[in-house]
């Protein structure tokens, strides 16, 4: 497959190039001087007084953002954030700002204390409206959406694979700019959208036949879609040069625009460890106890659900996440509208929950070497069109399903069909999907699965065991082919024991999906994404640009 993908390129071999993904454009880094730390104990903040020190946080964060940039520095201890309202929360809402603890013995030793739960009433889709109660999370870093038109795609069509883009004035581009592209359904009518085979829907779900239960993807979902990427270079007064080539085919009939994003950058969470007042006893869509009602009920499922909330990012490109532990939260890491971000030595501890890490309308995100020692229905999420997301060397601890509360080692394709995203090198996975009827199928084309150990016990379903695609939406027979177009590369059990894919253990290729070395522990490759990296960096070198402050 390798050899394939090197002799013919992505598009003739059919597997997805993921060598943008991540904060892929910073060449250099200085160190910051002291005029750009600011101390949170200068601030007034005193760790491990049991008083709230969200205010004073916040005012050094804040104090950096005058600066223009800055280094937020928490000394070891433990910080109290009291939650509950957006007041009493951490937020960054602005560029090249870092929040950095300080490890002890290899630890890190700079504690975030969540002491409430969201009281935020408004939710939906991830994303989509700044006011959702996930967003009152012990930090949040919150871009702004802007709309502006820059230009668009002249009056013809690009193939998928086409990097050489013709638009009709390059005079609002520059080398490097992020920017976001938007496609539309022509049509009017936002509750029937076509299902011919050059619909938006069409061209990320192929071959998947859709029946009226999905009638939210055929449905308003299905109008648009849109991604984020950026720009290698302008070519001349008409023509740009992406980074990623495109991922489809962009028909004129959808009007490709290109949009601006004015988001957040140079954002960085580091040495931090994140901790709740959660008590557990989480089930899934259930209040504690489980089968309360009225004023029996201690924890709304709400709460359960979606109240305690590590991390949430809306807006956000070319930033990371690093070194950093989360420890009794029902959401851990939510990141939506964002790209090109590295999420990288990531711990999930404490009672477990719902979510462990989520992406929705997310692009190009890198996460690597992720431990998951605590229980999620979720541990792995990806939703809402989230494209050319890489999730790599991670492990899980769980090992089975537990059909009390429906956690178990779930990688989550959540709908609105997320496509070309890569999950390579992990330990203990298998595929079983959540979301609604209406926002199916799981996923888009071209979700890639190479040099994957599953666990032992692969037993969501009685019917369905030894299956590595599973979903509760349809019959064991159709169970893979809500995942259309997936790539699957080295994927085995550590007992030996038999991964089967619509009942069969053999290697084949199919309309709805490519499969090679199943139950083989050997792949030639053993990290796709290493590989494209290293022939993407000797065909294609990053062009010379400022260096990135503030990363030492």
């Amino acid at each position: 497959m390798w050899q394939k993908f090197v002799d013919e390129g992505p598009v003739d071999s059919n597997i997805p190039d993921f060598s943008y993904t991540g904060f892929f454009a910073k060449n250099s880094a200085v160190n910051a001087p002291p005029e750009m730390i600011f101390n949170v104990l200068d601030f007034n903040a005193i760790p491990d007084d049991g008083i709230d020190d969200s205010q004073s946080i916040q005012a050094a964060i804040d104090a950096a953002n005058e600066n223009g940039e800055g280094i937020v520095f928490l000394p070891k201890g433990r910080y109290l954030i009291t939650g509950g309202e957006a007041a009493n929360i951490l937020k960054i809402s602005s560029s090249n700002i870092i929040i950095r603890g300080e490890s002890d013995r290899g630890e890190n030793a700079s504690v975030l204390f969540l002491k409430n739960p969201s009281s935020g009433k408004e939710f939906g889709l991830i994303g989509q409206n700044n006011a959702d109660l996930r967003s009152i999370a012990a930090i949040s870093i919150e871009g702004e959406q802007d709309n502006t038109v820059l230009a668009s795609f002249t009056d013809k069509d690009f193939s998928r694979g086409t990097r050489i883009i013709e638009v009709g004035s390059t005079a609002n581009f520059r080398p490097h700019q992020t920017i976001r592209v938007l496609l539309s359904e022509a049509q009017d009518d936002a509750t029937s959208p076509s299902q011919d085979n050059d619909s938006l829907v069409n061209l990320l779900t192929y071959p998947f036949e859709f029946t009226e239960e999905q009638s939210l993807t055929l449905g308003r979902y299905g109008q648009t879609v849109e991604y984020i990427t950026k720009i290698r270079k302008v070519v001349d007064d008409t023509h740009i040069e992406l980074y990623q080539p495109l991922r489809f085919d962009h028909l004129k009939q959808h009007s490709p625009t290109i949009m601006a994003f004015t988001g957040l950058t140079n954002v960085g969470i580091e040495h931090i460890r994140f901790e709740s007042a959660w008590l557990g006893q989480y089930i899934h869509h259930a209040p504690y106890p489980a089968d309360s009602v009225g004023s029996d009920i201690i924890r709304s499922e709400r709460e359960q659900d979606y109240g305690w909330v590590a991390l949430w990012g809306t807006w956000l490109s070319d930033s990371w996440i690093s070194n950093v532990t989360f420890n009794n939260f029902t959401q851990n890491i939510i990141l939506s509208n964002s790209s090109f971000t590295d999420i990288n030595d990531i711990t999930l501890q404490g009672n477990g929950g719902h979510a462990g890490i989520t992406y929705s309308s997310a692009y190009n995100i890198l996460t690597t070497n992720v431990h998951i020692q605590g229980d999620f229905v979720h541990p792995l999420s990806i939703r809402a069109w989230t494209s050319g997301c890489v999730f790599k060397d991670i492990s899980i601890d769980t090992t089975k399903f537990n059909a009390l509360d429906r956690t178990g080692p779930f990688i989550d394709l959540h709908g609105l069909y997320p496509y070309e995203n890569l999950f390579e090198n992990l330990t203990g996975f298998y595929v079983h999907s959540g979301g609604d009827l209406g926002v199916l199928p799981h996923s888009g084309v071209r979700n890639t699965f190479w040099n994957i150990q599953a666990p032992d016990e692969i037993e969501r379903f009685d019917y369905a065991i030894g299956e590595f695609f599973n979903t509760a939406a349809t019959q064991v027979n159709k169970m893979y082919q809500y995942y259309p177009s997936s790539i699957v590369v080295g994927v085995y059990r550590v007992s030996g024991g038999e991964v089967t894919i619509n009942r069969n253990p053999n290697d084949r290729v199919e309309p709805f999906m490519q499969i090679y070395n199943l139950n083989q522990r050997v792949v030639s490759v053993e990290s796709l994404f290493n590989s494209q990296v290293l022939l993407r960096q000797a065909a294609y070198p990053l062009l010379p640009e400022p260096p990135i402050l503030l990363l030492n």
